[in-house]
């Protein structure tokens, strides 16, 4: 799962920029949806152990898109404040590992698949409802926004030399 992991954070990190992210987000849910589909199938198999470990690489997949989107549009929502938002994500995170590891041993294993497929949904809706609401409101940012925010900088104490450079030249007739 690490190193599928590891290919996959960069290359839709790369993606997100130039696909909407409601695509990527269907496309890690399809990869969950299908991990979780072949663990609750019985898989009596000779190539069960090749068959786990295609399992863990899909998962890991899964997981890099997940985390890579999460990523992006909390520190594109709160993008002057962003280390409260990833400390509350964290915290949650981590409060959801703690539930899990609790539940364990009194959980058989379909209800533990089940009470995960519950939960993609629901992270599912919540991520495209945000991602939506970000594109409409134009804060996620563009391929072009790094130059547009080094344009803008408020503490560049040129910058309004800047544009006064760079502004065309009007001719008014007399």
């Amino acid at each position: 799962e690490g190193l599928t992991n590891m290919v996959a954070s960069h290359f839709f990190g790369w993606a997100s920029s130039r696909i909407y992210r409601e695509i990527i987000l269907l496309t890690a849910a399809a990869l969950h949806v299908a991990v979780y589909g072949l663990l609750l199938s019985p898989l009596r198999h000779k190539y069960a152990d090749t068959i786990f470990v295609i399992i863990g690489g899909i998962y890991g997949i899964g997981d890099a898109i997940f985390n890579t989107q999460t990523y992006v549009l909390l520190s594109s929502a709160y993008q002057t404040n962003t280390e409260p938002a990833f400390a509350a994500y964290k915290m949650a995170q981590a409060l959801a590992a703690a539930a899990a590891f609790f539940a364990h041993n009194f959980l058989p294993w379909k209800y533990k698949l089940l009470a995960l497929l519950v939960m993609l949904m629901y992270t599912i809706l919540v991520l495209m409802f945000e991602a939506r609401i970000l594109r409409r409101n134009e804060f996620v940012r563009s391929p072009n926004s790094y130059e547009q925010m080094q344009q803008d900088d408020p503490d560049d104490a040129f910058a309004d030399e800047k544009k006064t450079r760079e502004a065309p030249i009007e001719h008014h007739e007399r």
